[in-house]
């Protein structure tokens, strides 16, 4: 990835429907080139254009982060979790369990029963599960004020885009059976009211520019002042506080080994950490910051 990639993601990001020919202009390329660096970055899995709908229409209140252990000489789990539906999120990880993932539910026993899913897996040695009840922080998530509640055409319009964040207008109107300009103003009037962000994912693996690391805390003390805190650290992208294995469950995300380091060290220098555990992201398998298709349908 050269630094014209790195261009077309970060206007991606920021809008993953913007049209070839503004693309080649952010990126300094022809048209053509644009569209043929978009085409290899999504067919190589580096990224991944995504519908983040605003977290007041996900049908998935409840989640839970899940350290998973592979048992030894068993198939490898990674593909059985990743094509799994109530698998948001899952990574290949640094540490005593080697994978990471994060479980999503519409309610606690549906939760309950998908965790036990992945612990009677008999790829899967032992698992280890912390329940949010408070996301304090989420530097991804769409977390506005909605400027409307979308009706069940818009619903059936986040569902395609769930399916492919830059499929053209033509095609959506076809599926639904509207006209093009009608499916075209409410596309823009979803994100325009803050229902959905349609952006670019980059898939994250550990190098030496960029790391995503997992933080588990256990705390030992009053632990208001301590998720503010840690709130406060800038390299902190999510926080949740749980139950289970850990009482605080945090991503930090630097630009280097040193800036990863120092963000660490500032957690656990805090007052009333009580233990503090950490993994790595080696790489990122399967990122989804949405609800499944049957939020929508």
């Amino acid at each position: 990835m050269d630094d014209i990639d790195a261009r077309l993601i970060h206007a991606l990001q920021a809008n993953g429907r913007m049209p070839a020919v503004e693309l080649a202009k952010v990126a300094g390329v022809s048209r053509a080139a644009a569209s043929q660096r978009l085409e290899r970055l999504l067919l190589e899995g580096s990224l991944q254009i995504a519908v983040l709908p605003n977290r007041q229409v996900d049908g998935r209140q409840w989640a839970a982060h899940v350290l998973a252990r592979p048992s030894a000489g068993a198939a490898n789990p990674v593909q059985h979790l990743a094509a799994h539906p109530a698998v948001g999120f899952l990574s290949v990880a640094s540490g005593d369990f080697g994978l990471v993932a994060e479980i999503r539910a519409s309610d606690f026993t549906t939760l309950a029963a998908e965790i036990s899913a992945v612990r009677e897996n008999p790829a899967i040695e032992r698992i280890s599960a912390s329940i949010y009840f408070e996301v304090r922080l989420d530097r991804l998530a769409l977390n506005d004020e909605m400027a409307f509640v979308p009706d069940q055409i818009d619903r059936e319009l986040i569902a395609l885009l769930m399916h492919d964040g830059r499929r053209n207008y033509s095609s959506l109107a076809k599926a639904l059976g509207m006209s093009t300009n009608a499916v075209r103003n409410r596309t823009l009037r979803l994100i325009d009211g803050k229902v959905i962000h349609i952006g670019a994912l980059a898939r994250r693996r550990a190098n030496d520019h960029e790391l995503s690391l997992g933080v588990g805390i256990s705390a030992s003390g009053e632990s208001a002042p301590l998720v503010t805190a840690i709130e406060s650290v800038p390299q902190v992208e999510f926080l949740a506080l749980s139950v289970g294995t850990f009482d605080i469950v945090a991503t930090v995300r630097a630009a280097s080994r040193t800036e990863a380091t120092e963000a660490i060290d500032a957690i656990r220098s805090l007052d009333s950490v009580g233990s503090i555990t950490t993994w790595i992201h080696l790489d990122v398998v399967k990122d989804l910051y949405g609800p499944t298709d049957s939020c929508f349908s």
